[in-house]
């Protein structure tokens, strides 16, 4: 059987979650689930940049939140230090960390498959190179926001239906046309 990981881009995904006018309080695993296909699921991560206590202490208290939320539902969270210019959060690294992460396991053999939730068009190589170790790589994102080269380098792409994330959100905002 082809076993799964699924490799969330937080930072990206959650603005798309949002963007969208749904909540993040959702079972990030069950929905994992959902994108893989036919398989077993693997490993699945969550990488983001830490949103910084200074100068963002209710975005930090919120995030710390969602982590935990993440973690009982058994994904594992991966963090980078972003940096703050002018006290403007900038998302920084997550690609070099979510690459590191992908061959990585791929290189001790943790799947078969993976699937790439993300829109950054920086990806593409570790995608390719993923491809170029005999692993089947998928990418799902909201289909709004793809980056042509995400678009081109995996084997596959599911669009991210809003009906999917709104089938287990928990709690918060549910766009209008679904209430």
């Amino acid at each position: 059987m082809t076993t799964v990981s699924v490799f969330f881009d937080g930072g990206v995904f959650a603005d798309g979650v949002r963007g969208s006018g749904m909540s993040m309080d959702m079972n990030l695993k069950d929905f994992a689930s959902g994108l893989i296909g036919d398989g077993t699921l693997g490993e699945v991560y969550y990488i983001t940049p830490v949103i910084p206590a200074t100068p963002y202490p209710n975005k930090h208290a919120n995030q710390k939140a969602l982590f935990d939320k993440i973690a009982q539902d058994g994904v594992k969270i991966e963090t980078i230090a972003p940096k703050v210019i002018g006290s403007i959060f900038v998302d920084t690294g997550v690609e070099t960390l979510l690459t590191t992460r992908m061959l990585t396991d791929a290189m001790n053999g943790k799947f078969d498959k993976a699937v790439i939730v993300s829109n950054r068009a920086a990806l593409s190589p570790a995608l390719q190179a993923l491809r170029d170790m005999g692993k089947s790589v998928e990418v799902a994102f909201f289909d709004y926001t793809v980056m042509p080269g995400n678009a081109l380098a995996p084997e596959g792409f599911k669009t991210i239906d809003p009906a999917s994330v709104i089938a287990l959100t928990r709690s918060g905002p549910r766009p209008p046309e679904w209430t």
